[in-house]
């Protein structure tokens, strides 16, 4: 079996994983790949069709929606407790300037948006400080549990035949246990035109790392979703919301197009037949003569009866996916926050939400990465824990308002601006943290740490980043 052989649950998952990744991204990426989820009208030019799909409106819920969950619970920042050893990872958990609370946000993030998310902890084979690695539903191509993991790890590296130049080289790391031993194995796709299709991979680096000169007996891996750390690949939460965004969108880009045609009425003429002379002209400074008595002259007009109901229709859309957002938070009896939170906080309900759980994985996860760090710093392990914020609505917050504020926000009613003063009037917001600080947080930790393809070696504390458009 090669290296990049996939698990047959991402196989299944992959094209979902893309689909979640494009509207999340946003407007610019889904309109490039119009012909992946919109319907190519029959008869219809390539230019008519970019025009058909520019005019549609691309209604953000899926981003916003996951954005505004996130911020709300790290509007209060997690309670971070460690050992004087690992103190360093509070403001730089990846070895690159990423802090763990922004490493938080990411698994937040990426749990939410596709329903798993991976965290490796590694160290330099010179025995250097560990640090966490953090990789997408996606990168993630293999495992069997208790065996082994496969991590898709592509990298940039300068083009041989033109110093200048770089290109993008496929790569796995593949982690493993070997006779009750930890095992690490780089791959690199073999660049030597000679022996590529006999070996198209070549392991590039072998190392066993080490907890005090012994070998370490498990993998330091965990995985991050709604189903706790299990390495089962689970429907992502956003899922629904996702699909009625993309049905949305189809719809928008009918109905503007239908505005289009209506705006622009058809000129006819009856009864006439033009020999070669006639010319048809246009406007309120031309006029038309017309040689046969019985001609007439009109323009038709599509009346636009039926925009009606299609008009109703985006707007049922609309209501849906502003409920389905709140939903994150339903419980498992059926009752959103929203039914059982009358006069109450709703820290009950929230321990059994879709969102709760995520956090509660989350918060397990990092926990016991940090664990197993300060093993390998010679650490008290019961010294280092994250405690993430999981109390989201405040008893001075009604539970309505919860939905109400995730449809403004989703409907680009309400700015971000202002769903952060929400939170800061019902006391959930960090004392002291202005929005634009806030923000700036949320931001940094998606696009600073998003990940698309991590480059940290076993050699180097260097990671390829990859910036992600943002739709708040």
């Amino acid at each position: 079996m090669p290296i990049n052989s996939k698990h047959p649950q991402l196989s299944e998952y992959e094209e979902i994983y893309e689909f979640l990744e494009d509207f999340y991204d946003g407007e610019q990426v889904v309109k490039s790949k119009a012909k992946k989820y919109v319907p190519m009208l029959s008869g219809q030019s390539a230019s008519k069709f970019k025009a058909y799909v520019d005019r549609g409106v691309f209604y953000s819920a899926f981003s916003k929606t996951i954005d505004a969950l996130t911020g709300s619970t790290f509007n209060v920042a997690p309670a971070i407790r460690l050992p004087e050893k690992l103190e360093y990872l509070r403001n730089d958990a990846t070895g690159n300037g990423t802090s763990l609370t922004e490493l938080a946000v990411s698994l937040c993030v990426e749990a939410l948006k596709t329903g798993r998310a991976g965290l490796l902890l590694d160290r330099p084979v010179d025995g250097g400080a560990p640090y966490f690695v953090m990789y997408d539903a996606d990168d993630v191509i293999n495992w069997r549990d208790g065996e082994f993991i496969v991590l898709e790890e592509d990298k940039l590296e300068p083009d041989p035949d033109d110093p200048y130049e770089v290109k993008e080289v496929e790569g796995f790391r593949e982690i493993r246990l070997i006779d009750g031993q930890y095992v690490v194995r780089v791959w690199r796709e073999n660049t030597d035109k000679k022996t590529k299709n006999k070996e198209p991979y070549i392991i590039t680096e072998t190392y066993t790392p080490e907890n005090f000169g012994k070998p370490i007996e498990y993998m330091p891996f965990v995985f991050v979703g709604p189903n706790g750390l299990d390495s089962n690949i689970g429907r992502p939460p956003l899922l629904d919301l996702a699909n009625v965004q993309k049905i949305s969108f189809q719809v928008s880009c009918d109905y503007a197009n239908a505005i289009h045609v209506i705006c622009v009425p058809t000129p006819y003429i009856t009864g006439l037949q033009p020999d070669e002379n006639f010319e048809l002209k246009l406007g309120a400074d031309s006029s038309l003569i017309l040689p046969d008595v019985g001609s007439k002259v009109g323009f038709l007009e599509f009346q636009g009866q039926g925009l009606d109901p299609v008009r109703q229709y985006m707007d049922k859309m609309e209501q849906t996916m502003a409920a389905l957002g709140a939903r994150v938070a339903e419980g498992k009896n059926n009752k959103t926050l929203i039914e059982t939170a009358t006069g109450s906080r709703i820290r009950e309900a929230l321990a059994v939400s879709t969102l709760g759980s995520i956090l509660a994985t989350v918060e397990m996860g990092l926990n016991k990465c940090l664990k197993w760090a300060a093993e390998w710093e010679g650490a008290n392990p019961e010294e280092a824990e994250i405690v993430l914020n999981k109390e989201l609505v405040s008893a001075e917050m009604s539970p309505n308002m919860v939905q109400a504020l995730i449809q403004a926000v989703q409907a680009g009613l309400m700015s971000y601006e202002t769903f952060y003063a929400k939170l800061s009037d019902a006391g959930l917001a960090e004392p002291g943290v202005s929005a634009e600080e806030e923000f700036k947080r949320i931001e940094k930790a998606v696009d600073l740490f998003k990940v698309t393809n991590p480059q940290q070696s076993s050699t180097s504390n260097e990671n390829k980043q990859q910036n992600q458009d943002q739709n708040t």
